[in-house]
């Protein structure tokens, strides 16, 4: 899980700046490459979702709780929380760059995803 925390971090942040730049200048390359890094970073956080809902389940026990197994079971469901969001941030990414590609395809002048999202 530890390897998990410090490798999610790159993937998430360059998606974050990818689709940014896709937002602001709008060429199609950006537009696609931000698709590419949201697919990875959603693959990754679904990877990770799925191994810390195995960690929070196997970590459960039936004894008292010493304050170490309380700090490990808070960490796995903070990362689990931080997946999850990230999932959803993904798909909605991927979800209006794919819009903003359609809609540049139909001819119109806008290629800006924010004059996009303003006229929808």
């Amino acid at each position: 899980m530890i390897i998990y925390a410090f490798w999610s971090a790159p993937y998430y942040i360059t998606s974050g700046a990818i689709s940014v730049a896709a937002q602001r200048k709008g060429s199609q390359y950006q537009c696609v490459s931000g698709i590419v890094m949201n697919i990875l970073s959603a693959c990754f956080a679904v990877l990770g979702a799925v191994a810390l809902i195995i960690a929070c389940a196997s970590f459960q026990s039936e004894e008292d709780y010493t304050w170490t197994q309380l700090a490990g079971t808070m960490l796995l469901h903070y990362l689990l929380f931080i997946a999850v969001s990230e999932l959803i941030i993904a798909s909605i990414t991927i979800h209006w760059i794919v819009q903003a590609l359609q809609y540049q395809e139909y001819g119109d002048e806008s290629s800006s995803l924010s004059e996009f999202s303003i006229s929808s």
